[in-house]
């Protein structure tokens, strides 16, 4: 599961964090090594600023693509590059995430 925000300090979330301007999450990257995918992702796109979208859904987009070139396991911390398209546009860029205990699920 990844989660990237716009908006939010670089801390890992907790129940008492501001609310971002927007958020991606990625759930469903199934490789433990580097690798690239384009099947089987959810990724949903939230816009809690309205800046892209009026609506409070999700958008979903019609084609994702996940490319983890690091990954350190021991360290819990992952970089890559993401492409996503949206029927308004394209949202693309790279990323360094580290893992959050305040994200793993109960």
């Amino acid at each position: 599961y990844f989660e990237f925000s716009r908006g939010a300090d670089d801390a890992c979330p907790s129940a008492t964090s501001p609310t971002p301007q927007q958020v991606i999450t990625i759930d469903g990257f199934n490789s433990a090594m580097p690798a690239a995918q384009t099947d089987g992702l959810m990724v949903r796109f939230f816009d809690f600023e309205g800046l892209f979208r009026t609506e409070v859904r999700p958008d979903v987009p019609t084609m994702s693509r996940v490319e983890v070139t690091a990954l350190d396991t021991t360290a819990g911390t992952a970089q890559g590059n993401v492409m996503f398209t949206f029927a308004q546009g394209t949202a693309a860029g790279t990323f360094r995430a580290t893992h959050c205990d305040s994200l793993d699920a109960m």
